[in-house]
């Protein structure tokens, strides 16, 4: 099971947030959507209740992406610790809204986000991380109607890349 790895293996849950990761049916686990049909998993909430006193942590384990009919990816306002916002995620390519925001990743915002044509919504903002991109080429998203890159350090970018991004 795709979903018990993400859990059990490398993330943090100090609130006991996943606590209902357990059974055979994800489709009825707090933050999982499916499609009613085909039972595929459509939507990964993981953006902590509000109420909740401790944010999930730890590694993102690259078996998120098996996930291959996931369409909605919700990670915000956690504490991934100040690792990289994982390459992978590229390889979602059904994934049309990506939430990232205040989760506290570092580094460079990987290339391969290009990747995802269907992306209409991506959020990066966070100001405690030190998230940066020296090249916008990738954000030539023909679907991308939202984007909020606050906080992400775009100093070392030359000027003329930006003409990549398309009018949203």
């Amino acid at each position: 099971m795709t979903l018990l790895k993400i859990n059990k293996k490398d993330l943090n849950d100090p609130s006991n947030y996943l606590s209902s990761w357990v059974g055979k049916d994800c489709c009825s686990w707090i933050g999982i959507q499916c499609d009613n049909q085909t039972g595929n998993i459509l939507n990964l909430n993981l953006e902590p209740d509000l109420l909740s006193p401790s944010p999930l942590g730890g590694k993102i384990n690259p078996s998120l992406a098996d996930l291959k009919h996931l369409s909605h990816l919700d990670l915000s306002r956690n504490d991934f610790e100040g690792i990289p916002i994982p390459e992978f995620f590229g390889s979602l390519h059904r994934l049309n809204y990506l939430d990232l925001s205040y989760a506290n990743f570092s580094r460079m915002v990987p290339t391969q986000l290009g990747f995802l044509s269907n992306l209409h919504y991506l959020d990066t903002n966070d100001v405690t991380t030190s998230l940066w991109v020296r090249d916008v080429s990738w954000l030539r998203l023909s679907s991308l109607q939202y984007l909020n890159m606050g906080g992400v350090n775009i100093t070392d970018t030359p000027h003329e890349l930006f003409r990549s991004i398309n009018k949203m």
